[in-house]
């Protein structure tokens, strides 16, 4: 129920409290009222103090439980990495690399697999062989010389060497003699004269006869004092044969254009 507003004291009591006992009426009426009026600013005061302080503690509460359930700031973002231009093109780079690596081995990989198995690499071709040159020759001239006779020479000599090694020719046909033969070590070099023939010489190599090598019939050492033709050659040669031409030497692994070139002239069959 709202507040009735209060009642102005009356009675004896309230006149000696109020000190009206003894006044007219008029002025007795007045001081009634003037005790009603602070009666009731105190009972106003006091309504205002109380909604004041109702106030402040919701203002309080309010505080309290926005401090408890306030939402908690973010945490700070970590720091990014700072990467340099050029390291970022590099780290490009080697991806790239890698992953073309992985495309060729997987590339391979199919095909081999399409083939069924692994793809054959091209075998070359046996390189031509080099000839093992001795660092003398020793060789036995003999027939139309100035001085018949063993004679020493330097490794890779030739006939013609040989033949001024003992002297020089003397009235000797020279055309039936090939003055560019290499010498193999220990043979005997025969210089025939004028018309004269001569089918070999007794104690010559038997696969060296007027100057020429015998494919078929030469050994290994005399078919090593051909230019260009080595140990390993020379046993190849010598499992190729028979041969029914010289030309058939070029069908020898390791003969190749330029050492059958120096070959036709120096071998016969």
């Amino acid at each position: 129920m709202p507040d009735s507003p209060p009642q102005s004291p009356t009675g004896p009591a309230a006149d000696r409290r109020l000190g009206i006992v003894g006044l007219p009426d008029a002025d007795r009426g007045r001081a009634l009222d003037g005790a009603a009026d602070g009666a009731a600013d105190r009972t106003a005061q006091a309504a205002d103090q109380t909604a004041a302080r109702s106030v402040a503690a919701l203002r309080r509460a309010r505080a309290e439980y926005l401090a408890c359930h306030e939402a908690a700031p973010d945490p700070p973002s970590p720091r990014r990495w700072a990467v340099s231009r050029r390291l970022g093109l590099a780290a490009a780079g080697v991806v790239a690399l890698v992953a073309l690596a992985v495309g060729l081995r997987a590339g391979t990989s199919v095909a081999g697999g399409a083939l069924g198995g692994p793809v054959p690499l091209a075998t070359p071709s046996p390189p031509e062989a080099v000839a093992t040159v001795p660092d003398t020759v020793v060789v036995h001239v003999v027939g139309a010389v100035t001085a018949p006779g063993v004679v020493t020479l330097p490794g890779g000599s030739r006939v013609a060497d040989a033949i001024d090694a003992a002297g020089g020719a003397v009235d000797a046909d020279l055309a039936a003699v090939n003055l560019a033969r290499p010498l193999v070590d220990g043979e005997q070099l025969y210089v025939p004269r004028p018309g004269e023939v001569v089918p070999g010489v007794a104690g010559a190599p038997a696969g060296i006869d007027d100057g020429l090598v015998d494919l078929n019939r030469a050994t290994q050492a005399e078919l090593e004092g051909l230019p260009g033709v080595g140990p390993v050659l020379a046993g190849r040669i010598t499992a190729a044969r028979p041969f029914a031409s010289v030309d058939q030497l070029d069908q020898v692994s390791g003969i190749g254009p330029a050492t059958m070139a120096r070959l036709r002239d120096l071998v016969k069959v």
